[in-house]
């Protein structure tokens, strides 16, 4: 946010992070000893065998870092990976994907799990593009194909990650009593997430697990920026493995034609309110509103090319303290934006065949296109934004006041549930400034064609109305449904994680990209 602001409604975006506790479980020796005996020396030749193959997969794989950077284990691999008795390359010593400084991070999935579908991509990703400096590998496993191995793992159920790490191991005698410390290693489970299922959720806990008091993961891990993240699900998901359950019954028309009304809106709204009055410049609290505005939309508007103009156009505009409109026309243009009036044939979505739509109804389109671009710590910061922004800059006072009370009496300020709640939040405003305007053109005409059962239709989003208890919208089901048409061919990283590439290719402005990504080294 800009430096030096001092807005008592300042809102905080940190930090909202669950803090990562240890799991208690016991380990995977006491379910099974891995110690060789009478019974398991048959085993060891295999095991030995499968090792090698093991390492000749890692070294030779795809070219792919998303396949080349994730185990997928078939069988009881996930045993001599999590669990490896020191007579088969567990002594001290021993490095690589099996030695005791590597920890394992283990997906735990089933292949028609909906949940699962949403959070493979980001694990794929994050095991694909994170620099782990060999001290952290990522493995999943299928609970269906190996039911027998997440059962003895008690990973009764899915999704769930875990991070496993070595621990001396300790060998039982004849009696079954601990008699002596083994060579070898075992790996425990030592941390465990299966919380809200968004790709950012699961992302932000491998995170914070450098952080806070155990600080379980070392600090020379190196995180994949969001973008790197995003485009590399992206990609997974284009292969066409991951759809999952939609709330969406019914894809817009021109379901990409939000991306062009709300670009158009955020083009209009640099100069359509910003010098209302001749001779009054942009400075103070209005021009910390408007860089402000800018920096929420550098990082949450859905397309790159855009954000990298509204980069480059805060950066300028923060270098002054005042703006004469002349100057600050110049410098709107000078990163590529227009500063004419949008025609009515440009609007997509926001028609103005039926005397309404234009520049009011597409600022609806970037406001919630912005909160489904936004993660959970930024989005009261993003929600707040958009309501200084409509305070200062919304050319309809009437509107811009009848918002502001709204805002206020609903605590919009204070909003909780993190992004989930900001874009519910924006969602009861859009459908309670729908019913008011309803209101008055029947008080003042005797009828009024807004529609009456709120934004979404239940034509457009059956789940969002399957209740049986007549409680009304279901709101996890609107939150599906609003991130599902606008994230819509958005290359932001939070969208990333609700769009999906391999669906409604026919109504795709543009294919996936290449996978060109290199492996790392």
């Amino acid at each position: 946010m800009p430096e030096g602001e001092t807005s008592p409604n300042k809102l905080s975006t940190r930090d909202e992070r669950n803090a990562a506790g240890r799991d208690t479980r016991p380990s995977l020796d006491d379910e099974e000893p891995l110690e060789c005996s009478n019974t398991c020396m048959g085993i060891t030749v295999a095991v030995i065998a499968c090792l090698v193959g093991f390492l000749v997969y890692l070294g030779s794989g795809p070219v792919d870092p998303l396949d080349a950077h994730v185990t997928a284990f078939r069988g009881d691999e996930v045993l001599r990976a999590v669990v490896w008795p020191g007579q088969a390359g567990g002594a001290p010593g021993v490095r690589g994907p099996n030695g005791r400084d590597t920890d394992w991070a283990i997906f735990f999935y089933k292949p028609y799990c909906g949940a699962c579908k949403r959070v493979w991509p980001a694990f794929r990703a994050l095991g694909a593009t994170t620099n782990s400096s060999g001290k952290l590998r990522f493995g999943e496993v299928d609970c269906v194909r190996d039911k027998s191995v997440c059962t003895m793992l008690k990973a009764e159920k899915q999704p769930v990650v875990r991070i496993y790490r070595a621990t001396e191991a300790a060998a039982a005698g004849p009696d079954g009593k601990i008699k002596k410390k083994a060579k070898g290693f075992k790996r425990d489970s030592i941390a465990e997430w299966s919380g809200l299922l968004i790709a950012y959720e699961v992302v932000d806990w491998f995170k914070s697990l450098q952080r806070g008091p155990d600080k379980i993961l070392p600090a020379d891990i190196v995180w994949p920026r969001p973008d790197e993240l995003g485009a590399a699900m992206r990609r997974f998901k284009a292969r066409g493995k991951t759809q999952h359950d939609s709330s969406l019954t019914k894809r817009p028309k021109d379901p990409a034609g939000y991306l062009v009304d709300a670009e158009l809106a955020l083009t209009m709204g640099l100069t359509d309110h910003v010098f209302p009055y001749a001779g009054v410049d942009l400075e103070g609290d209005r021009l910390k509103t408007m860089l402000r505005w800018l920096e929420v939309q550098a990082f949450a508007f859905p397309k790159a090319a855009v954000r990298t103009k509204i980069k480059a156009l805060r950066a300028r505009l923060a270098n002054r303290q005042k703006w004469e409109q002349k100057a600050f026309e110049n410098a709107v243009r000078a990163q590529g934006f227009s500063t004419a009036p949008v025609s009515d044939d440009a609007w997509r979505w926001c028609e103005t065949s039926n005397g309404r739509g234009g520049y009011s109804c597409a600022l609806w389109v970037l406001f919630h296109a912005t909160l489904s671009s936004v993660a959970r710590t930024d989005a009261p910061y993003a929600l707040h934004s958009i309501a200084l922004w409509v305070n200062d800059f919304f050319g309809c006072e009437e509107c811009a006041r009848h918002f502001i009370r709204y805002y206020e009496d609903n605590n919009g300020h204070e909003v909780e549930g993190g992004q989930i709640g900001a874009v519910l939040w924006l969602w009861r405003a859009h459908n309670a400034v729908t019913a008011r305007l309803r209101g008055d053109e029947i008080r003042a005409d005797g009828s009024s064609d807004r529609r009456t059962d709120g934004y979404p239709e239940a034509a457009d989003c059956e789940p969002c109305f399957n209740s049986t208890d007549g409680a009304g919208a279901q709101e996890h089901s609107v939150f599906e449904y609003l991130q599902e048409v606008y994230c819509f061919e958005a290359d932001t990283y939070v969208c990333s994680g609700f769009d999906d590439p391999s669906k409604d290719k026919g109504n795709r402005a543009v294919e996936p990209p290449p996978e060109t990504d290199k492996p790392k080294k």
